[in-house]
């Protein structure tokens, strides 16, 4: 039997409609034929089909409809009419249909009145016509939409093009700013001059900061950011961010420590420059708002399983960590109607904090990005609240005094020294005290033969008077046509290479060098272009070392000795 379930659908069909057992009763009647009938449903419901034929119709139905429908299963539009309540014969176009539902017969019958047969196909022709018109405006609407991702992925690219450029066009001056206060510093100075070099750094460093904040942040928000994992030595990474905030530590007058549990791996796989880049943007804030006490980083770690990987050999599993970095300080805290401000671009606790204390508002919010993408959280506790994303598991510490505590989860896995990258360049600031300029044979570097590719004349200054402080003399090229051109006539050790320069860039030219004849010397990428990313656009070209645009002189020497190295 048709379920009741079906009712409601079958009372919404513009047409007649019932069902009857194979000896002829009514089992169901929908709303309509009712209707055109004239009958209650109680009128039919169990009552011979036959009933509600007129005479000459019961024959016909017996002698030629239903044994049709038992052979063939269907009918379909054979005329007959059917008889009203009140007597009268209404014209109708039948349609049947016999299936076994259940192991019971059930037919089923379709009535449409004669004359509402052209407002019923009239009505189908609309309904069709509508699904037509609404298949064509989803397409339409698909074919928009499509359009509008081609037009953000345009947008995005360009946004990306742009950040580039300028980029490039920002930290091109900055070079010349930044390399000349490093040579001027590397001078005989008085104090009052040394002072006055010393704040032009730090103005220029500050700068610098703000612009790398806005890059990295334009580069999270549009999803094209990327984590760079390899092997690399944690207590390392802690050693060097305590060298470079001993400085500032000892202009606060407070104390830093650090401790890193006997659990914690040595080494471990992940992105350490963006690691570092996040723990010394906690480590900077804790000692900015910390005027009295100190500040100590708590490393603990715990396994959560251990894994294949496909930096490792076939088969062979490494542990998987979590790693939790606590950085706590003694400074003057953060409100709790403030802490949720904390992790969104462009805010800090309140407008008082960044009038006195600067800053753009996004070092936290790149953070927290960081370390999604590592796999972890970040969260703050302070003044007795909570903010940011702390895990499920963690419970928050009753007795913490004055002061706030940030902590950081990320996932690892744990490595081992073999696996550690042949060289791990120092940072730059650690070895600024190293600068001074070459006088004596005993400290002569090995004679190399530099050519400079550089088109702005303030660069080509700057770089000139920075080989010569490392005790270097160098040849320049304005473009990279004039680098093919004088290679030709003469061979270089090493080719400092601008990237973006006129007639031919720097990639292109080195390309050429590459494919060519010509002594293949070796070539360091000199960029204003700050991504990743143009590390490996290099490496692609054929470079063979990459130095960032501002030049700082250590790393410049760094890659210089890996020449002969």
């Amino acid at each position: 039997m048709i379920s009741l379930q079906n009712d409601e659908i079958l009372n919404t069909l513009p047409c007649g409609f019932l069902s009857f057992s194979d000896d002829l009763k009514i089992l169901l009647v929908n709303s309509t034929l009712l209707e055109i009938l004239g009958y209650e449903l109680e009128d039919l419901l169990g009552k011979p089909l036959t009933s509600i034929f007129p005479v000459s119709g019961r024959v016909f139905w017996q002698s030629h409809i239903f044994p049709m429908l038992k052979i063939q299963k269907k009918v379909e539009e054979i005329y007959l009419s059917l008889r009203t309540n009140i007597g009268t014969d209404i014209p109708m176009l039948l349609s049947a249909k016999r299936q076994s539902q259940s192991a019971t017969i059930i037919n089923t019958c379709v009535f449409i009145p004669i004359h509402r047969r052209i407002q019923y196909e009239d009505e189908i022709l609309n309904r069709k016509q509508q699904v037509e018109e609404a298949i064509i405006a989803q397409k339409e609407a698909e074919a928009k939409l499509q359009q509008i991702n081609i037009q953000l992925v345009r947008a995005t690219q360009l946004k990306s093009e742009f950040l580039a450029i300028m980029s490039h066009e920002i930290r091109t001056p900055m070079n010349g700013i930044i390399g000349m206060t490093q040579l001027l510093a590397a001078t005989d100075l008085s104090c009052k001059q040394q002072d006055y070099v010393s704040t032009v750094q730090d103005s220029a460093n500050a700068l610098l900061v703000i612009i790398n904040d806005i890059l990295d942040f334009s580069k999270i928000e549009s999803g094209n950011f990327e984590l760079f994992e390899s092997p690399f030595i944690l207590k390392e990474l802690f050693e060097s961010i305590t060298s470079l905030m001993t400085k500032a530590i000892a202009e606060k007058g407070i104390n830093f420590s650090y401790f890193i549990a006997p659990e914690v791996p040595n080494v471990i796989l992940g992105d350490s420059a963006r690691l570092r880049q996040i723990l010394l943007n906690l480590v900077s804030n804790a000692i900015k708002f910390t005027p009295t006490g100190g500040l100590q980083v708590n490393v603990f770690s715990k396994i959560i399983d251990d894994v294949e990987d496909i930096n490792f050999a076939p088969g062979e599993k490494r542990l998987r960590h979590e790693i939790m970095i606590a950085i706590q300080d003694t400074g003057i805290g953060i409100e709790g109607d403030r802490l949720d401000k904390l992790f969104k671009p462009f805010s800090q606790a309140d407008a008082f904090t960044s009038r006195k204390y600067g800053g753009t508002g996004l070092g936290l919010a790149i953070c927290k990005s960081l370390i999604n993408l590592m796999g972890g959280t970040i969260w703050v506790e302070s003044c007795g609240n909570v903010g940011g994303f702390p895990p499920p598991h963690w419970v928050m510490n009753s007795t913490m005094g004055q002061g706030s505590t940030f902590y950081v989860t990320f996932n690892t896995i744990e490595t081992d020294s073999q696996n550690l990258a042949a060289s791990n360049p120092n940072d730059s600031s650690e070895l600024l005290h190293s600068i001074h300029p070459v006088s004596s044979e005993k400290n002569q570097p090995a004679k190399l033969e530099i050519l400079v590719a550089e088109d702005n004349l303030a660069n080509q200054k700057v770089i000139i008077l920075i080989l010569e402080t490392l005790g270097y003399t160098a040849d320049i090229a304005n473009n990279g046509m004039e680098v093919l051109k004088i290679l030709k006539q003469k061979s270089y050790d090493v080719i400092l290479m601008d990237m973006q320069m006129p007639e031919l860039d720097g990639l292109e030219t080195t390309k050429i060098i590459r494919k060519s004849v010509l002594s293949q010397p070796w070539i360091i990428a000199l960029t204003g272009n700050a991504f990743d990313e143009d590390k490996q656009t290099c490496s692609d070209a054929g470079m063979d070392d990459f130095v960032r645009k501002p030049i700082k002189i250590p790393e410049l020497m760094q890659s210089l000795l890996r020449v002969t190295g």
